[in-house]
């Protein structure tokens, strides 16, 4: 299974950039000094629950309801249900994670329960100006499911299946890229395939990659690598007169700077470069 680390850009000098994160040196985002200029704030997002979903009977059908309880910089913009069953029922429709409110998405008959319902998250940013990019979506299972075991007061929590890092990078040199390198992590009960895949496999491949030119800062938010302690590495490309390679890795939220030598850590003498 692949999915694309998930990424949210903003764009500090205007420009229009792609997602991504990296680093050299030691732990970023330790000089609480930096950052304040522009109000970026390096500390990690810990895991929400994006929302629940649950069954409410009506007459000889029961209603799949949802509601989105709280809100992170990689929300799902789009939630998509499929309810099957062993004798070929299927139904399927979508919303999206902008509505106020509970939320019916779908209208089961009584009679076809047990059922599978695959809650399918799509992470495609709705304001284009801001996030840059479209993501791909993780899906979340629930087989031999009965509506009498998920009620209003034992609902099907949509949990956030990492916590996210902060970063914002300012790039010095003509130009950079970041490529990460291909890692599986493990973020059961999520899977990254379609509704109705066979739940045998929840490794998931988190890609990062950027691209800034000269002067530009991008302020991104990505998935934290598991397990705790472990960095994001790859390959970074500098332009500065000529093309140089770099092995990087980003250790954790926080400011960075690209320069001749590859991407470090900012410190106090960096501030003016996120002003």
């Amino acid at each position: 299974m692949t999915l694309p680390r998930l990424l949210i850009l903003l764009s500090l000098s205007g420009a229009a950039l792609v997602g991504c994160a990296d680093a050299t040196g030691g732990p970023a985002g330790t000089d609480a000094s930096i950052g304040k200029s522009n109000d970026f704030d390096p500390a990690p997002i810990p895991a929400a629950v994006w929302g629940a979903c649950w069954f409410e009977a009506d007459g000889s059908m029961e209603n799949l309801v949802c509601e989105l309880t709280e809100a992170t910089p990689l929300s799902p913009a789009v939630l998509m249900a499929t309810v099957s069953n062993e004798s070929g029922f299927e139904f399927e429709t979508g919303f999206s994670s902008g509505w106020s409110g509970i939320s019916t998405i779908a209208t089961v008959r009584s009679d076809s329960f047990p059922v599978r319902l695959d809650l399918s998250a799509g992470f495609e940013p709705s304001d284009r100006s801001v996030n840059g990019w479209v993501v791909r979506s993780l899906t979340l299972a629930t087989e031999g499911l009965m509506a009498d075991g998920h009620r209003a007061d034992n609902p099907i929590d949509l949990v956030q299946p990492f916590g996210i890092w902060p970063i914002q990078v300012a790039c010095i040199v003509d130009g950079a890229s970041f490529e990460e390198r291909s890692g599986e992590e493990d973020i059961a009960p999520w899977y990254d395939g379609r509704a109705g895949e066979t739940l045998d496999d929840f490794d998931t491949e988190m890609l990062t990659s950027f691209f800034l030119s000269a002067g530009e800062v991008a302020t991104f938010f990505t998935p934290a690598p598991g397990p705790e302690g472990a960095a994001i590495e790859g390959e970074l490309v500098i332009v500065d007169g000529s093309a140089t390679t770099f092995a990087t890795a980003i250790s954790g939220p926080g400011q960075y700077v690209v320069d001749a030598d590859g991407l470090r850590s900012a410190t106090d003498a960096d501030a003016s470069l996120f002003e």
